[in-house]
């Protein structure tokens, strides 16, 4: 069933391939990518077709983004595992 053209939580879900044009026009800036990873690197080439300076990714993949755009790889099971070693530890968090 496609999701395509529906509203959620009062955002209307557009298909991916109007991800450049809808960037551009709304002049957004920061793209995050939370995709499986074989789409992650489709999608932030269409984050950068569409103008964005900075990607957040949280896919489990490298993606290859050009000179002077910002990126910022997050990975979820180093993240929980820090986490859950200072719950073990019971030693201060220092979160960023």
């Amino acid at each position: 069933l496609s999701k395509i053209g529906k509203m959620w939580q009062g955002v209307k879900i557009e298909d991916a391939e109007k991800i450049p044009r809808i960037l551009s026009e709304e002049e957004i800036k920061i793209g995050i990518i939370t995709t499986p990873a074989k789409a992650a690197q489709r999608v932030a080439d269409r984050l950068i077709e569409g103008g964005v300076e900075g990607i957040l990714n949280f896919a489990p993949v490298r993606i290859s983004v050009p000179e002077g755009v910002k990126l910022k790889s997050v990975d979820l099971s180093i993240e929980l595992e820090g986490l859950s070693y200072f719950l073990g530890e019971k030693k201060e968090y220092v979160g960023e």
